[in-house]
């Protein structure tokens, strides 16, 4: 049977989609996957419609398929409502709605979507295109959810796999794949991927293109921001973080390397890649030196970046990390269910990090800023801290979106800081940070220049009394406008050089 999966993400990667699509063909399927990133990267952009054509191409696309699959976040469920909407008026076709969205507002998606997968989709996504196929009833399929007169038929989940290896790698064949291309959807080809990744990488240090994947499910941590903790809770009493084993890794990765030779790094990103085991670790190095060889990221906690997995990582090409610290306050660390990695915790690993400064470049630091529960000591608790930060390092800042499900949002709403999901959780941005002085002086800090003495000035209770109040708000709008005129035309320029360097693939699609 033709089955159509469609994902509407900035990242063509599109990692859950090709995961499915490559398990349905394995199982004796014809998939046909459609990838919609938004014509731009802004926050303003983002939440545009589609263009007429785009749409016209989609249903185009979707004809003759026995089943549509649509994949998507919270942040995107406008993007999925416009297509239900387009390809529903055309065809009589079953429309599907799985991922995290509607995991965790089962409800409100299927006020949209025929059905939704709730959960891990792939096993019961199999078993759903199985029994239509055949013509059997598709109703009592476990983990997906439907209407029936009215009223909402809930099934079982299906257990969750224990041994991710039995999952085949993700499906960048290119047979049958397509990527809206400005106001059309056209076939994705490898010239066409290689521009897509080239604009997505942001470690471009290597001179190539990255390639990401995720070697892993869950998180061992359990924040209460984070989504993993709610998966977590879905599937209670069975293993939820797990792992591929190497051999399935460097598999794909050698894969990638042969089928797209313009790569010049790989972006494991996993929530805490350092959080496999030490021996695992070692096995991933050594293979991966032998056998890949390029550059690579990761990301990492602050408890599981020993200097054992570090040197080991570092030896087998490890360029780049990033740390997630989310804050610098105990108190807020508390409300995130981060107390284990306080900031003694923190400020060890990160000079565990700092011996390998020579071999790697500034690591990147995570912090989240307009907690609801934040006071105004709290924010000067997390510049305190990035006044310790042994250099080189980057700040990244986040404004945290306290995305459906998750414990914070839960807290939130019952407190009164959300009073409309729509407007207040899923069109907000990371990057829109509240203009107030602390997070002017948070951007001030992410490339790890600021010097430590005049972050220690500046958020002197006095000063930050004076430069925080009411009267100064003018100024701090014309700090922030200034500075995102600055980042921009900076990017740009970035852009514009690194386009005359790119290799071949890249310098004929972007033209």
């Amino acid at each position: 049977m033709k089955v159509t999966l469609i994902s509407p993400y900035d990242d063509v990667t599109a990692f859950g989609v090709r995961s499915l699509s490559s398990f349905l063909r394995e199982n004796g399927h014809d998939t046909r996957v459609i990838l919609l990133p938004p014509r731009h990267g802004s926050p303003e952009r983002r939440s545009r419609e589609y263009d007429d054509r785009v749409l016209s191409d989609v249903v185009s696309l979707c004809e003759g398929s026995g089943m549509v699959g649509i994949s998507l976040m919270t942040n995107y469920l406008s993007h999925a409502v416009k297509l239900t909407e387009v390809i529903r008026k055309k065809l009589d076709v079953p429309i599907v709605w799985g991922g995290i969205h509607p995991t965790i507002r089962p409800e409100e998606s299927l006020d949209y979507a025929d059905w939704i997968c709730v959960g891990d989709g792939e096993d019961p996504l199999l078993e759903f295109v199985n029994t239509l196929e055949q013509g059997g009833d598709v109703s009592q399929t476990p983990s997906f959810w439907h209407k029936s007169n009215g009223e909402i038929q809930r099934n079982p989940l299906a257990p969750l796999r224990r041994e991710l290896d039995e999952f085949p790698a993700p499906d960048y064949s290119f047979e049958d794949h397509y990527v809206a291309m400005g106001t059309s959807v056209q076939p994705l080809t490898v010239e066409i991927m290689s521009r897509f990744l080239f604009e997505a990488s942001s470690h471009r240090h290597h001179g190539g293109i990255d390639y990401l994947t995720m070697t892993g499910r869950g998180c061992p941590h359990c924040c209460t921001y984070c989504m993993n903790d709610k998966m977590r809770t879905l599937y209670k009493g069975q293993k939820f973080f797990r792992w591929r084993s190497v051999q399935h890794l460097i598999r794909e990765l050698e894969f990638a390397k042969e089928k797209m030779p313009f790569i010049g790094g790989i972006l494991l990103s996993d929530d805490t890649f350092l959080g496999r085991p030490v021996a695992q670790i070692r096995e991933f190095c050594k293979e991966y030196k032998e056998k890949i060889g390029l550059p690579f990221f990761c990301y990492c906690s602050p408890i599981t970046s020993t200097e054992e997995k570090l040197g080991l990582m570092v030896d087998a090409g490890l360029t780049e990390v990033h740390m997630g610290v989310e804050s610098g306050s105990p108190r807020i660390q508390q409300v995130f269910k981060r107390e284990k990695m306080g900031n003694d915790c923190v400020l060890e690993a990160m000079k565990v990090i700092n011996k390998f400064k020579d071999r790697l470049l500034p690591p990147g630091y995570d912090f989240i800023t307009d907690v609801p529960y934040q006071t105004r000591e709290d924010g000067i608790d997390n510049l305190k801290l990035i006044a310790e930060i042994p250099k080189p390092y980057r700040v990244k800042p986040f404004s945290l979106v306290m995305f459906p499900g998750t414990e914070i949002h839960d807290m939130a709403m019952m407190d009164g800081f959300i009073i409309d999901d729509r407007s207040e959780v899923y069109e907000k941005d990371f990057d829109d940070l509240q203009h107030n002085y602390l997070n002017l002086l948070l951007v001030l800090t992410r490339g790890g220049n600021f010097p430590s003495w005049l972050i220690k000035l500046l958020i002197r209770k006095p000063v930050v009394a004076a430069l925080d109040s009411q009267c100064m708000k003018w100024l701090i709008e014309l700090s922030f406008f200034s500075l995102r005129q600055f980042i921009r035309a900076t990017h740009l320029f970035m852009r514009l050089g690194k386009l005359r360097h790119v290799k071949a693939p890249v310098a004929v699609e972007a033209g």
